[in-house]
């Protein structure tokens, strides 16, 4: 699911909420999967680099114990 709002793009998978930017890179706004233990944040969405992690984006994810982090990720928000 895509929605368009002030030239970016809010999009809803089956694991992920997130924001494709101007310059069309992924901002992460949360992870979907609530009793995931394990994730692998992915390099891509979409064809798109996924390039920062927003606060709060595993919130509500009590069960995980472990999260990959790829290369592309150069911002991680801290609120």
């Amino acid at each position: 699911m895509i929605y368009r709002c002030c030239s970016e793009e809010y999009c809803v998978d089956d694991e992920w909420e997130y924001t494709v930017t101007k310059d069309g890179t992924v901002f992460i706004l949360k992870y979907l999967c609530q009793d995931a233990t394990n994730v692998v944040i992915p390099d891509n969405l979409d064809g798109k680099t996924v390039f920062a992690i927003g606060y709060n984006a595993f919130a509500d994810n009590r069960a995980l114990s472990k999260i990959v982090i790829p290369d592309s990720v150069v911002m991680i928000c801290d609120g």
